[in-house]
Protein backbone atom coordinates (compact mmCIF):
# COMPACT_ATOMS: atom_id res chain seq x y z
CA UNK A 1 0.00 0.00 0.00
CA UNK A 2 2.95 2.44 0.74
CA UNK A 3 4.57 1.88 -3.22
CA UNK A 4 1.01 2.39 -4.14
CA UNK A 5 0.64 6.12 -2.19
CA UNK A 6 4.61 6.51 -3.43
CA UNK A 7 3.70 5.94 -6.80
CA UNK A 8 0.97 7.82 -6.91
CA UNK A 9 2.80 10.66 -4.91
CA UNK A 10 4.96 10.31 -7.55
CA UNK A 11 2.73 10.86 -10.33
CA UNK A 12 1.09 13.69 -8.89
CA UNK A 13 4.53 16.08 -8.23
CA UNK A 14 4.94 14.66 -12.06
CA UNK A 15 2.05 16.19 -13.78
CA UNK A 16 2.33 19.85 -11.22
CA UNK A 17 5.27 20.07 -12.96
CA UNK A 18 4.09 19.66 -16.36
CA UNK A 19 1.47 21.93 -15.42
CA UNK A 20 4.06 24.41 -14.30
CA UNK A 21 6.64 24.22 -17.49
CA UNK A 22 6.80 27.66 -19.11
CA UNK A 23 4.53 27.32 -22.43
CA UNK A 24 4.40 29.54 -25.95
CA UNK A 25 1.45 30.95 -26.69
CA UNK A 26 0.46 31.27 -30.33
CA UNK A 27 -1.26 34.06 -31.91
CA UNK A 28 -3.72 33.00 -34.81
CA UNK A 29 -4.82 35.17 -37.33
CA UNK A 30 -9.13 34.70 -38.12
CA UNK A 31 -10.00 35.30 -41.04
CA UNK A 32 -6.25 37.64 -41.38
CA UNK A 33 -6.92 40.68 -39.63
CA UNK A 34 -10.67 41.13 -39.95
CA UNK A 35 -11.09 43.65 -37.38
CA UNK A 36 -8.70 46.00 -39.21
CA UNK A 37 -8.77 45.37 -42.75
CA UNK A 38 -11.21 43.16 -44.94
CA UNK A 39 -11.22 40.19 -43.89
CA UNK A 40 -10.29 37.08 -45.67
CA UNK A 41 -8.13 39.27 -48.19
CA UNK A 42 -4.73 39.16 -49.49
CA UNK A 43 -4.65 42.42 -48.06
CA UNK A 44 -5.66 41.55 -44.64
CA UNK A 45 -3.27 38.96 -44.32
CA UNK A 46 -0.40 40.24 -45.41
CA UNK A 47 -0.93 43.14 -42.62
CA UNK A 48 -1.89 41.03 -39.72
CA UNK A 49 1.35 38.95 -40.99
CA UNK A 50 3.83 42.33 -40.96
CA UNK A 51 1.86 43.26 -37.47
CA UNK A 52 3.71 39.70 -36.03
CA UNK A 53 0.72 37.12 -36.74
CA UNK A 54 2.54 34.28 -37.81
CA UNK A 55 -0.09 31.71 -38.04
CA UNK A 56 -3.87 32.18 -39.74
CA UNK A 57 -7.06 30.51 -39.88
CA UNK A 58 -9.42 30.74 -43.19
CA UNK A 59 -12.28 28.73 -44.82
CA UNK A 60 -11.60 27.32 -48.24
CA UNK A 61 -14.91 27.50 -50.57
CA UNK A 62 -15.21 26.12 -54.13
CA UNK A 63 -16.24 27.81 -57.06
CA UNK A 64 -18.77 26.91 -60.05
CA UNK A 65 -15.57 26.32 -62.45
CA UNK A 66 -13.72 24.49 -59.42
CA UNK A 67 -11.57 27.40 -58.22
CA UNK A 68 -10.56 27.53 -54.64
CA UNK A 69 -11.19 30.21 -53.17
CA UNK A 70 -11.21 32.08 -49.52
CA UNK A 71 -14.41 32.71 -48.23
CA UNK A 72 -15.86 32.16 -44.69
CA UNK A 73 -19.61 32.31 -45.92
CA UNK A 74 -21.21 29.96 -48.54
CA UNK A 75 -23.82 33.14 -49.28
CA UNK A 76 -21.72 36.51 -51.06
CA UNK A 77 -24.51 38.59 -48.95
CA UNK A 78 -22.23 39.63 -46.09
CA UNK A 79 -19.24 40.40 -47.46
CA UNK A 80 -19.50 41.10 -50.77
CA UNK A 81 -20.96 44.05 -53.08
CA UNK A 82 -23.42 41.26 -54.29
CA UNK A 83 -26.81 42.26 -54.27
CA UNK A 84 -25.74 45.95 -56.34
CA UNK A 85 -24.33 42.88 -59.18
CA UNK A 86 -26.45 39.80 -59.12
CA UNK A 87 -28.42 39.28 -62.10
CA UNK A 88 -26.78 41.86 -63.97
CA UNK A 89 -24.25 42.26 -66.98
CA UNK A 90 -24.52 38.34 -67.57
CA UNK A 91 -23.83 37.63 -63.50
CA UNK A 92 -25.85 35.17 -61.65
CA UNK A 93 -28.72 35.88 -59.64
CA UNK A 94 -27.54 33.39 -57.05
CA UNK A 95 -26.05 34.53 -53.89
CA UNK A 96 -24.19 30.90 -53.66
CA UNK A 97 -20.40 30.73 -54.37
CA UNK A 98 -21.17 27.45 -56.11
CA UNK A 99 -22.81 28.82 -58.57
CA UNK A 100 -20.73 31.49 -59.64
CA UNK A 101 -17.38 30.55 -61.81
CA UNK A 102 -14.25 32.05 -60.69
CA UNK A 103 -14.29 35.15 -63.56
CA UNK A 104 -17.77 36.29 -62.01
CA UNK A 105 -16.69 36.35 -58.69
CA UNK A 106 -13.84 38.60 -59.64
CA UNK A 107 -16.33 41.28 -61.20
CA UNK A 108 -17.15 41.29 -57.28
CA UNK A 109 -15.73 43.26 -54.46
CA UNK A 110 -15.30 42.78 -50.50
CA UNK A 111 -17.01 44.81 -48.40
CA UNK A 112 -15.56 46.87 -45.35
CA UNK A 113 -17.82 48.39 -42.59
CA UNK A 114 -20.61 47.68 -45.29
CA UNK A 115 -18.75 49.86 -47.77
CA UNK A 116 -17.12 47.91 -51.83
CA UNK A 117 -13.52 48.41 -51.53
CA UNK A 118 -10.91 47.38 -54.27
CA UNK A 119 -10.53 43.57 -53.30
CA UNK A 120 -11.29 40.97 -54.53
CA UNK A 121 -11.96 36.86 -53.09
CA UNK A 122 -8.29 35.34 -53.73
CA UNK A 123 -7.99 31.90 -54.45
CA UNK A 124 -6.29 29.28 -52.15
CA UNK A 125 -3.23 29.05 -54.08
CA UNK A 126 -2.68 33.03 -53.70
CA UNK A 127 -3.06 33.01 -49.97
CA UNK A 128 -0.49 29.76 -50.20
CA UNK A 129 1.68 31.47 -52.17
CA UNK A 130 1.24 34.83 -49.90
CA UNK A 131 2.22 32.62 -46.76
CA UNK A 132 4.56 30.20 -47.93
CA UNK A 133 7.69 30.86 -46.11
CA UNK A 134 6.13 33.49 -43.89
CA UNK A 135 3.35 31.76 -41.46
CA UNK A 136 1.20 28.68 -40.73
CA UNK A 137 -2.05 28.78 -42.66
CA UNK A 138 -4.84 26.25 -41.33
CA UNK A 139 -7.40 25.94 -44.00
CA UNK A 140 -10.93 24.80 -43.27
CA UNK A 141 -12.53 23.29 -45.98
CA UNK A 142 -16.05 23.61 -45.96
CA UNK A 143 -16.22 22.09 -49.47
CA UNK A 144 -14.27 18.64 -48.83
CA UNK A 145 -16.93 16.33 -50.17
CA UNK A 146 -16.07 17.96 -53.81
CA UNK A 147 -12.14 17.47 -53.70
CA UNK A 148 -9.35 14.77 -54.37
CA UNK A 149 -8.03 15.20 -50.88
CA UNK A 150 -4.72 13.05 -52.27
CA UNK A 151 -4.07 15.57 -55.16
CA UNK A 152 -5.54 18.85 -54.96
CA UNK A 153 -4.54 19.95 -51.82
CA UNK A 154 -1.32 18.47 -51.98
CA UNK A 155 0.00 20.16 -55.28
CA UNK A 156 -1.28 23.30 -53.99
CA UNK A 157 0.71 23.53 -51.24
CA UNK A 158 3.74 21.74 -53.09
CA UNK A 159 3.56 24.21 -56.16
CA UNK A 160 3.44 27.34 -53.13
CA UNK A 161 6.72 26.40 -51.87
CA UNK A 162 4.06 26.13 -48.32
CA UNK A 163 3.87 22.39 -47.64
CA UNK A 164 5.97 23.02 -44.03
CA UNK A 165 3.38 25.79 -43.09
CA UNK A 166 0.19 24.05 -44.54
CA UNK A 167 -2.29 22.62 -42.56
CA UNK A 168 -5.42 21.46 -44.19
CA UNK A 169 -8.85 20.35 -42.60
CA UNK A 170 -11.62 18.33 -44.35
CA UNK A 171 -15.20 19.01 -42.98
CA UNK A 172 -16.01 15.71 -41.12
Amino acid sequence: MKRLFALLGAIVVALAAEAQAPCSIQVLGHRGGRYEIEENTLAGFKSACENGVRAFETDVRISKDGELVVMHDASLKRTTDWSAKAGKNGLPASEKIEDWTYEQLRELRLLYGGKATDCIIPTMYEAALLFAGRAQIHFDCKVSDQLDKNSDIYLLAEATGSKESFIYYYGL
